[in-house]
């Protein structure tokens, strides 16, 4: 796993240039599977003399991959607290309102 001061050692100027070249390739589509299968065919580009052909962008795609995306669960159970408790129901008690969450 790549830490954070990895990342911030990568030239700004360099990653761009890795990008611009990388639009150029001829890449297959996304087929809309899992997206580190996608980039795994990227991180296999090498030259001829088997040196990564975009080392600054895997180290940035690999970061990036790696942050959690824990948030869905939180996110959800907002969105089913604000079914429960409405403008009608304001009233209810912390107790009540976990005892529905839960049965929900």
């Amino acid at each position: 796993m790549l830490c954070l001061n990895q990342i911030s050692l990568i030239s700004i100027n360099t990653f761009l240039d890795e990008w611009k070249i990388l639009q150029k390739e001829n890449l297959p589509a996304w087929d809309g599977d899992r997206i580190n299968h996608y980039w795994r065919q990227i991180f296999d580009l090498k030259y001829n003399f088997n040196k990564p052909k975009y080392p600054n962008i895997q180290k940035m795609i690999k970061a990036v991959l790696s942050l959690a995306h824990g948030s869905s669960d939180i996110e959800r159970n907002f969105s089913i607290s604000a079914r429960v408790l409405t403008g009608d129901k304001s009233r209810m008690t912390e107790r009540t309102l976990r005892l529905l969450l839960h049965a929900a």
